[in-house]
């Protein structure tokens, strides 16, 4: 399969979704009928593999994309948990929250929980946050849509590999959209793909159910542009929070070849309605081809800016829309 070609099936395959979405007006329906058509999703998991490790590793501007984006993810997660950038942060929240201590009720700021609270997390009176990162840990990572596992070899992290249609045996099968959260005790596999116990719940080489609060860290690269719907791509990332324990990162890779200004206001929007779900935008950075987030799950006592907070769900939910959405496609009427 040549690059040409690859190109042309992962294309053609975002262009079908987008156009089922936009016929059934039920993104359900539309994505069962896709998890169902197992041949086209091998044929996207083979392009995607080969475009990463194949094309974007020689890429006309000298770049090793794939490397890049890796090289990223691992430095953010190692800065952040073994280099003292969580710890940083910590300080922070602490300095914020003596200083707002002293205002006025009437202060546009906030000491938790989440100005929106309906979208305060339904488990959040868990006792035990099992994700709580100690020094010496590894660093616990569930990669979303991770194809081929690109993260494999790294010592210092623990990896659970998912993905729709995994293109090779070290990931595991899993529908990320519809996969339960569980906070009870869960059946605990071990794999030839996990280095240690992970709270998993395994049928055959499918993942079903998903450890709440297990995680310290949740990547999704690529993955929100896969998904032909905002409000899908805002429950995934509801998701992500539940999966991650307290502190933990998301981060998003997300594809744009235009130039740094083009699609700010974009990536404003984005980081409006992500953080409304419990999260902070800590990093960010434009690369020649890629838009690279890493959002903090705050703590439950964390200071809110209450100014952000003026809109209703469904105003908040468009804002993680792409510029496809809008080619022959209402995200308002999608159900």
């Amino acid at each position: 399969m040549d690059q040409k070609q690859s190109v042309e099936i992962i294309r053609s395959t975002h262009e079908q979704l987008r156009k089922q979405l936009s016929k059934d007006k039920n993104f359900d329906e539309t994505w069962e009928n896709h998890c169902k058509d197992e041949s086209q999703l091998q044929q996207y998991a083979k392009a995607m593999e080969n475009l990463a490790t194949k094309v974007w590793e020689v890429d006309c501007d000298g770049t090793d994309r794939t490397e890049y984006t890796l090289k990223w993810c691992k430095s953010v997660l190692r800065s952040y948990y073994t280099n003292g950038g969580r710890l940083k942060l910590l300080d922070k929240d602490d300095r914020r929250k003596r200083h707002y201590a002293d205002e006025s009720s009437g202060s546009t700021f906030s000491c938790g929980p989440n100005p929106y609270c309906m979208y305060n997390d339904e488990t959040s009176e868990l006792k035990v946050d099992k994700g709580i990162w100690e020094s010496g840990d590894k660093i616990r990572v569930l990669d979303v849509g991770s194809c081929y596992n690109p993260f494999r070899g790294a010592d210092d992290l623990e990896t659970t590999p998912i993905d729709l249609a995994p293109a090779n045996p070290d990931v595991f099968k899993c529908d990320f959209v519809n996969v339960a959260v569980k906070d009870d005790t869960l059946v605990t596999k071990k794999s030839k793909n996990v280095n240690s116990e992970m709270e998993l719940q395994v049928e055959g080489d499918e993942i079903t159910l998903l450890p709440y609060a297990f995680y310290h860290a949740v990547v999704f690269s690529l993955l929100l542009t896969y998904i032909p719907c905002p409000k899908v791509r805002w429950c995934l990332c509801e998701k992500a929070h539940r999966l991650l324990a307290t502190n933990g990162l998301l981060l998003i890779v997300a594809p744009d070849s235009c130039h740094q200004n083009r699609h700010a206001a974009l990536m404003k929007e984005w980081k409006n309605a992500i953080e409304s779900i419990g999260f902070q935008r800590t990093i960010y950075s434009k690369d020649t081809h890629l838009h690279l987030m890493a959002f903090r799950k705050v703590p439950s006592d964390f200071i809110w800016d209450k100014r952000k907070f003026d809109l209703d769900q469904n105003d908040i939910v468009k804002k993680l829309h792409i510029p496809q959405d809008f080619h022959g496609i209402d995200g308002s009427n999608v159900e």
